[in-house]
């Protein structure tokens, strides 16, 4: 032993050092907790030393190394928020995640927000909504002001007050919190009315209006009812009737007439609804079924013009009524305008005669009046000798206040007899000169323009057209005109020539964009051999009517002009319909006037005879005449609605429908032979 040498001694010191370290023996030191000087001189890393040395973390030697954010260890104090790398997504963690829902971790994600229904009641107002996933609870909030927490999926708000208008709101609560609320519901509670009316009865013997029925609801029924609401539409395509005709506070009544003027030939459709509280947000009853029904003209006249104009003869060879209800009537030798009352059935009439006016030119030959404008013919004015006609316009200024002397519209060619009949609509003037030299007939068209002062131009219709027209001696093309100018910017003027193609008769129609500078031009024929098609003729927009009055009863059709085509809608003297029909005989002359505005026609026949009562005897009255309406309640199908006649039948020749004419509100007919020779003539209004 005594001769091993230093080297070996000095390999065997650091075997033991070695051996230590692996074993955690400290070798010779104070208490084993320190690591010796040759450690720290040879910079070996031993755990427990105190310090996080390299190759050391706080997983391998927590005791010399603290956590940090990257050690791979989600510590107390890391989440997925500040250490993502170290602490995985996991509900509870604070952030509700791409992957989470309220539904998967009410913890951590706030519940959508519910979508409530609300159904009002007899002083209730109940919500319901569908389970919101992870929600927890619910607020019902009321009026902006009142919020109530609740657990389940409904709310049922009771004492309310009958009649007031409340708004509700929910919201949906978890442990993440509470989503915003709901959009606002409203609701009136009101009391309950689970049935519905029965019998409508819609009825068409109101003056302009209908009369609506129904049958009384029971006792019962009626405790908590306070009105009866009827409603309308007037077209089937609407969803519902909603437009108020009518409201009935005596609850023990089942009727009504309506209480403002409708539109006559138009159709109506009607339903009546009991409600508690007469306002549009009370409770209803189920509405009744729907029923329609079409208003006709008063079966008596309101008036009657002529009974101060003991002078005029011919009163009411003419006549013509605006939107606004003023009324221009023809005689010969003079014209009158009646102004109506607006708070009565009365007008107050005035002779349109005028100084400047020639004497002996047939003034209020024929007449038209449109919104602003009214116009007279004078086809005998002879100024210069030359019998070339005239034509006066009249017009109304902004304040309603119609001239006192109307300006002549004078034509340029000798011997056309011009104005025998005239229409106007806008600035358009048509003036018809049936019986020229040859009485080949011909229209000038007139054009208003407005300025400082009203300026004229003139043009012959013929000289107007794409096509010229193939007129021959005698047809008196002009015999009847009339004009339709559309919102669109379309204008249609329509042509009778009652004497064309021996005297069958025809009618000429011209149609212009308003742009374009011609007028395109169709033709139809009559078919019977003096049967006179064309003696009248009246167009509204696209749609226009003819009479024939002379083929055995008279005819009048209906015409439809669409895509270059005419087309026959219906012939009026065949119209029958579940109640009545046109009662014609042969020799009515049915069509020897007509009028068409919007859905609804009339027609004259002068000539019909009428039965009247003398005593204990009826007799038939000759040529007394009538004049006959029909509506379009639907689209191509005109029916027949009533026919008009003098109060009294009274004496032979009245010629009572020779001059026709109809606004949404009146209509106007001119009796130009009344008592056969008498010069009394009248114009009746319904």
């Amino acid at each position: 032993m005594k001769n091993f040498n230093r080297n070996a001694l000095l390999i065997f010191s650091l075997l033991s050092i070695g051996l230590m370290g692996v074993f955690g023996l400290s070798g010779c030191s104070d208490h084993g907790n320190k690591s010796t000087d040759l450690d720290r001189d040879l910079d070996v890393a031993v755990c427990g030393d105190g310090v996080c040395q390299e190759g050391e973390t706080s997983i391998v030697c927590p005791g010399d190394c603290q956590p940090v954010c990257g050690d791979g260890l989600c510590n107390g104090d890391e989440t997925t928020s500040i250490c993502p790398g170290d602490c995985p997504v996991s509900c509870g963690d604070g952030l509700c995640n791409e992957d989470e829902t309220a539904a998967t971790c009410a913890a951590d994600c706030i519940p959508a927000i519910p979508n409530p229904t609300i159904v009002p009641g007899d002083g209730k107002i109940t919500l319901t909504w569908d389970t919101v996933p992870g929600a927890a609870s619910y607020v019902v909030l009321m009026n902006g002001e009142t919020e109530t927490p609740v657990t389940e999926t409904s709310f049922e708000a009771t004492g309310l007050t009958n009649g007031n208008d409340y708004d509700f709101q929910v919201k949906s609560v978890n442990a993440a919190g509470a989503s915003e609320y709901s959009h606002a519901l409203h609701a009136v509670p009101a009391f309950e009315l689970g049935w519905k009316i029965e019998g409508v009865r819609v009825q068409s013997i109101v003056p302009r209006g209908l009369r609506v029925s129904w049958t009384l609801p029971s006792e019962e029924q009626r405790n908590g009812v306070t009105c009866y609401v009827i409603s309308y539409k007037i077209s089937e395509d609407e969803p519902e009737a909603s437009t108020l005709f009518q409201q009935v506070s005596n609850i023990n009544f089942a009727q009504v007439d309506s209480n403002v003027d409708l539109i006559v030939g138009t159709r109506y459709f009607v339903n009546v609804v009991a409600k508690d509280i007469c306002i549009t947000a009370g409770q209803s009853t189920t509405p009744s079924e729907t029923v329609s029904g079409t208003p006709k003209f008063a079966s008596n006249y309101i008036k009657r013009l002529g009974d101060t104009e003991t002078e005029a003869i011919d009163f009411g060879s003419s006549v013509a009524i605006s939107k606004d209800n003023v009324i221009v009537v023809g005689a010969y030798g003079n014209a009158y305008r009646y102004i109506k009352n607006p708070a009565e059935n009365n007008w107050t009439g005035a002779s349109m005669l005028d100084t400047s006016i020639v004497t002996n030119s047939a003034f209020g030959y024929s007449v038209d009046i449109d919104d602003t404008r009214a116009v007279v013919g004078a086809p005998f004015d002879n100024t210069g000798g030359n019998y070339l006609g005239a034509v006066y316009l009249y017009t109304k200024n902004a304040s309603g206040v119609w001239d006192i002397a109307p300006r002549k519209i004078e034509l340029s060619e000798e011997n056309n007899i011009c104005g025998c009949s005239v229409a106007i609509s806008g600035n358009l003037i048509a003036v018809g000169c049936p019986w020229d030299v040859e009485s080949t007939g011909r229209v000038y068209l007139k054009f208003v323009h407005s300025g400082t002062l009203v300026q004229i131009t003139s043009e012959l219709l013929s000289n107007a057209t794409v096509s010229p027209l193939t007129l021959t001696d005698g047809d008196q093309f002009g015999y009847s005109v009339d004009i339709s100018s559309t919102a669109e910017g379309i204008t249609y003027i329509i042509v009778g020539s009652p004497n064309a193609n021996k005297e069958k008769g025809r009618v000429d129609l011209f149609v212009r964009i308003s742009n374009d500078v011609l007028f395109d031009h169709y033709v139809k024929n009559g078919s019977h051999t003096n049967s006179h098609f064309g003696e009248s003729v009246s167009i509204y927009g696209n749609r226009f009517v003819v009479g024939e009055p002379d083929n055995e009863t008279g005819k009048a059709y209906v015409y439809n002009f669409k895509d270059g085509v005419i087309t026959l809608e219906k012939e009026l003297s065949q119209i029958e319909d579940s109640t009545s029909t046109p009662d014609l005989a042969t020799g009515d002359s049915f069509g020897a006037a007509v009028k068409i505005r919007k859905d609804t026609i009339i027609v004259g026949a002068p000539n019909k005879d009428l039965q009247s009562v003398i005593g204990h005897r009826t007799v038939v009255v000759q040529n007394v005449g009538a004049a006959f309406v029909f509506s379009r309640p639907s689209e191509n199908n005109w029916q027949y609605l009533q026919k008009l006649t003098p109060a009294l039948p009274g004496s032979s020749q009245d010629r009572f429908g020779g001059a026709v004419d109809i606004n949404d509100d009146y209509a106007v007919v001119g009796a130009n032979g009344e008592g056969g020779g008498n010069l009394r003539e009248f114009v009746y209004i319904y």
